[in-house]
């Protein structure tokens, strides 16, 4: 009797286990299926996100270079090397010619040469100054060198001499501004174009517009201002930026 009884109880306890067992097997298998949807659910707003970001990206070059081209070192005719910060060094400066959709690059290769760039062609013109910046405006392109200043037309340099810019190599970037070629100083001063005979550059302390100076201040991250002189407010404009 007594060991008909304990195998009863014995069968009971296999059969409670068989059912726990089943239950933690099948609780297992969902936690396991569901931690898969959500994997996979993860994995497809991270597809998303990056195709969406791409998306941007691609619409914004469209809008930028509409029939936006890709040019391997080879067909630039550039040997890139390195420099002792690392990365590479390949040109000093470049700008686009919106108009016949060129691309130009200044640069020291070999010797000192401005390339235009289209799909088809790359012709280059030799100066005899090293580049630092240049800047496109319509036909000419003007052409910031360490001691000289050129002004090109149709490939053609039309106007060379020597700039009285001290620390030239401190300058922050070759702009057109208030219809007049500028060199702007990391100092805040700059230099200006004029059209003269000489074609000379002239010292400024500050820009100017119609004959005023003026002031340039970023006032936060997403924030800036132009003025003219503190002790003067007839302009004073605020902009903000994303």
């Amino acid at each position: 009797m007594k060991k008909r009884l304990v195998i009863i109880i014995v069968i009971l306890l296999l059969v409670t286990l068989g059912i726990f067992s089943s239950n933690l097997l099948s609780s297992s298998n969902e936690d396991s299926t569901s931690k898969e949807t959500v994997t996979v659910a993860v994995e497809k707003n991270k597809n998303e996100k990056t195709n969406q970001e791409k998306e941007v990206v691609n619409k914004i070059v469209k809008t930028a270079f509409p029939s936006s081209i890709a040019y391997s070192w080879k067909e630039l005719k550039i040997k890139p090397f390195d420099i002792l910060e690392g990365g590479y060094y390949v040109f000093t400066a470049f700008d686009i010619d919106p108009i016949r959709n060129e691309l130009i690059l200044a640069g020291s290769y070999d010797k000192n040469l401005v390339k235009y760039i289209t799909k088809d062609t790359i012709v280059a013109i030799e100066i005899l100054d090293t580049p630092l910046d240049i800047l496109v405006d319509r036909d000419y392109l003007y052409i910031l060198c360490l001691n000289k200043f050129y002004v090109i037309k149709n490939k053609v340099i039309v106007r060379e001499f020597n700039h009285n810019i001290a620390s030239v190599t401190l300058y922050d970037k070759l702009i057109k501004f208030d219809n007049a070629i500028n060199v702007l100083m990391a100092d805040g001063s700059s230099y200006q174009l004029k059209k003269d005979n000489k074609g000379l550059l002239h010292s400024k302390s500050l820009l100017t517009m119609n004959n005023e100076e003026l002031w340039v201040q970023k006032t936060s991250a997403h924030s800036f201002e132009i003025r003219t002189q503190p002790q003067n407010d007839s302009l004073n404009v605020q902009a903000k930026y994303d």
